[in-house]
């Protein structure tokens, strides 16, 4: 008798430690599942704007829009509103 409850503590202690192994081998696969989903929702945006990007030059040039090839800059003046420039400079 004394060794059927000892066999069956010795039992349920094993099996306890099969579950707790177990639970976490499925916490790491959940934890991997995540991690390859946020990579493809990443992976998916990604060819998402290229592809738009691929498709906009041909409508671009459909609608007469062309390439330049030159290309001219406008300097940025200084800001009135944050007190960066004098007044008469401006006024000149």
């Amino acid at each position: 008798m004394i060794f059927l409850v000892v066999a069956l503590a010795i039992s349920r202690v094993a099996l306890a430690n099969r579950l707790i192994e177990s639970s976490q081998s499925l916490h790491d696969l959940d934890q991997k599942i995540s991690e390859l989903t946020t990579e493809n929702e990443s992976l998916s945006e990604q060819l998402r704007g290229k592809e738009a990007l691929s498709l906009l030059s041909p409508l671009a040039q459909e609608a007469g829009f062309t390439k330049s090839t030159d290309l001219t800059f406008i300097q940025k003046s200084p800001s009135v509103a944050l007190g960066t420039s004098n007044l008469s400079e401006l006024l000149r």
